[in-house]
């Protein structure tokens, strides 16, 4: 396992897995029975195989590695587990390692053993001997940790007592020093290093930090926008083009939609929508079927429409699960040694089910009085048991809870746009836009309101043909994106083609994966649509941002670079180079941060030049401060919500930071924002440099520095420990209205 992910033969601290061997061997060796011993044999190496080949799966996958208490998700997970996920070495490898060993036992059962020539002297040397040698491997167990490094900073003897990084454990102190300790902490958790008493929480909550008032965007809304939310499921830039995702782009972009959103309906028409709710664009043709035939016309990009309105995230990264972006924005924090996925011993009732989530998003806001009780709302296509939203969100505010299983019960949809335990999201939007935009008997509420959605379409697997989405296939025939791929998406024969050779391609791939996004597309068009016709677009702000990458079939790490790579038209040629080692992958390579680079925007029309500033192009040109180029995150959502609607909030409660956020220092005014995260699935990381330890860089940009990422790395540490403190001591205090 260790040589199969790139860490070396033998872990940093191997005794624990010597000793842990010996120990099996002595207990083997000691039974009196082959049979008991051929079982105790194939027991433990079965598990070594099993949990080693699962660790290959994740860390290729999601460079994670698998922590006893995942074993809660077992069923959730094998629902969206691909066959192109399973990597085939280690299966051969491990093939291999079984039949020498089924063979050595069947040669041992050949040789004749007389039983009574062992004497009785003979026995008590032997369990002596045993006895000794368990004493010795258990001492030897122990020990090992004596040599354990300490270190501030993720050091070993941080991770070896509370194992806060499971990839980073794994990796240093071997499978069974790993998983054994990992053991004892579904009995006892262990408590943090560095101890935190109430009276450090209340010094903490007490310190100077940032006025939120004193940011541009304080409070523009006025007190009077609906806040839309969408978290796009692994969503990459290059997903979001003029050509192929117009009104994303436009959103992206800051477009002016023109008086009454004319600019949305010069581009689709929905009165003539398919019948399977696919929305048709006026700048194609389509046949009776609703399948696009041809283009009709351009779409022009004037100037004047675009960096209008709104906030585009340049610098915005991810690199966590679906649960904890999701978390991350809601909450603005998440403790630092607890998991919304790992739940503490086998539970799904949520992390701490004692707090007053006071400082969430939806609370936050009710309490403040900006949005009544009963107005805020999360609705998923996907089924409602993963990662144990029926009882988190209640707990985090939300008033009113719409999934999969609810939608099914009260729509009959016949045509194929769903699967056994999801749906389209555009179609979701079809049938939901009354709900989900507030209306009372078709008009639109007086007070604002707060509605989140976390998409599902763009999800996966992407390497086989989607029969939901075909109509989005046709399409892409007929856009040119970036010209990559080259190859013409008619490769495939008609519009139900299940080509295996095509689809596990990577036009295949990354045809299904845009024609995901362009359902996407479609569910914001609809939304648009169902804002301007009931009088709200010019009250709502819209949040998009991606959980994390399309690391499904490595559309990040092989098509991503292709993508943003001139040098190259045609993919096959690149991953030739590439495999050949005449090219690299470059900034996108396996630790680049430019990886987690993924979309981020919040669209309003309250936020203009006059709110954001003007600055000027290459060319003396006045544009608006709309690109936020710091690095930001998941953290940094709330906050900037929040100042955005003129929420008094307490800045000691989140890890982030508005978008547009300065603070006066010894007379100047600096901009304040994230400088880091550290992921719950490995790694510490900004836009310039990768780190697995948050020491070494595994990657670097130019203008990197080490010195001021470690520090950078400490005091989010440190900030996250206090944050962590406030949750476990109950602390957050309600607002104030």
């Amino acid at each position: 396992m260790f040589a199969s992910i790139g860490w070396g033969a033998f872990a940093k601290y191997p005794l624990f897995d010597i000793s842990m061997n010996l120990i099996f061997a002595f207990v083997i060796f000691s039974c009196r029975k082959q049979r008991t011993a051929t079982i105790i044999i194939c027991v433990v190496l079965g598990l070594e195989i099993l949990v080693s080949y699962i660790n290959i799966i994740m860390k290729t996958t999601l460079n994670n590695v698998f922590a006893i208490k995942m074993l809660t998700l077992v069923g959730e997970t094998v629902e969206v587990l691909t066959f192109d996920m399973f990597p085939w070495s280690p299966i051969i490898f491990y093939g291999i390692v079984i039949a020498i060993l089924v063979g050595s036992l069947l040669f041992l059962k050949r040789i004749p053993v007389d039983a009574d020539a062992e004497t009785k002297l003979r026995k008590h040397i032997m369990n002596f001997a045993v006895a000794i040698g368990l004493s010795i491997s258990m001492l030897l167990y122990t020990v090992q940790g004596m040599f354990i490094k300490k270190a501030y900073l993720m050091g070993d003897n941080y991770l070896y007592n509370t194992f806060s990084d499971g990839q980073q454990s794994l990796k240093k102190f071997g499978l069974f020093g790993y998983y054994i300790e990992d053991l004892f902490r579904l009995v006892e958790k262990p408590k943090s290093l560095l101890e935190i008493s109430r009276k450090d929480v209340e010094k903490y909550l007490s310190t100077e930090t940032y006025n939120p008032k004193d940011s541009p965007i304080w409070n523009i809304a006025g007190g009077n926008q609906n806040i839309v939310i969408i978290m796009a499921e692994s969503f990459e830039w290059y997903a979001i083009s003029k050509e192929v995702t117009p009104v994303l782009y436009g959103l992206a972009n800051g477009y002016n939609f023109g008086a009454n959103g004319q600019r949305l309906y010069d581009i689709y028409d929905f009165d003539n929508e398919c019948e399977d709710g696919t929305l048709m664009r006026k700048d194609y043709l389509y046949d009776e079927n609703g399948i696009c035939i041809g283009v009709n016309g351009d779409l022009e990009y004037n100037d004047e429409y675009n960096n209008t309105y709104g906030l585009t995230l340049l610098n915005y990264y991810s690199k966590a699960k679906t649960d904890y972006s999701e978390d991350s924005m809601i909450l603005g924090s998440y403790p630092f040694n607890e998991s919304y996925v790992e739940r503490a011993a086998f539970s799904t009732t949520g992390l701490y089910d004692y707090v007053d989530y006071n400082a969430t998003l939806p609370n936050i806001l009710k309490d403040s009085g900006y949005i009544k009780d009963g107005d805020t709302s999360y609705y998923h296509t996907f089924k409602s048991k993963f990662y144990g939203r029926t009882t988190l969100l209640p707990m985090f505010g939300f008033d009113n809870m719409t999934f999969y299983e609810d939608i099914i019960a009260t729509i009959n949809i016949e045509h194929e746009d769903r699967l056994s335990h999801a749906m389209r999201d555009s179609e979701f939007m079809r049938y939901y836009i009354d709900e989900f935009i507030h209306l009372d008997n078709g008009q639109a509420q007086e007070t604002p309101w707060l509605s989140f959605i976390t998409t599902i379409t763009t999800h996966g697997e992407y390497n086989t043909y989607n029969p939901r989405i075909y109509k989005n296939y046709a399409f892409l025939d007929y856009v040119d994106y970036a010209g990559k791929p080259n190859a013409s998406l008619k490769n495939y024969a008609d519009n139900n083609s299940t080509s295996k050779n095509f689809w596990s391609s990577l036009e295949g791939t990354v045809s299904t994966y845009i024609a995901s996004c362009l359902d996407t597309e479609y569910m914001v068009a609809r939304l648009i649509d169902g804002l301007i016709k009931t009088n709200q677009f010019n009250n709502t702000m819209i949040v998009f941002f991606a959980d994390h990458n399309g690391y499904y079939n490595q559309l990040d790490l092989l098509y991503k670079p292709f993508y943003y790579n001139d040098a190259y038209t045609d993919y096959n040629q690149f991953r030739i180079d590439y495999v050949n080692g005449t090219t690299d992958l470059g900034e996108y390579d396996l630790y680049s941060s430019e990886r987690y680079s993924v979309p981020a925007f919040i669209y309003s029309t309250s936020l203009n030049e006059f709110v954001c500033g003007t600055t000027t192009d290459t060319n003396g040109n006045n544009q608006k401060l709309q690109f936020i180029e710091k690095f930001t995150c998941a953290f940094d959502l709330l906050p900037t919500i929040l100042t955005i609607c003129g929420i008094n909030y307490d800045p000691h409660y989140y890890l982030g930071y508005p978008a547009m956020c300065p603070m006066l220092q010894k007379g100047e005014w600096v901009e304040q924002g994230t400088k880091v995260i550290i992921s719950h699935t490995g790694g510490y990381f900004n836009n310039l440099i990768y780190s697995e330890d948050g020491i070494t860089a595994n990657y670097t940009a130019e203008g990197a520095n080490m010195k001021e990422f470690y520090k950078d790395c400490v005091e989010h540490l440190e900030k996250w420990y206090f944050i962590t403190a406030i949750y476990e001591n109950n602390m957050f205090e309600k607002i104030k209205k």
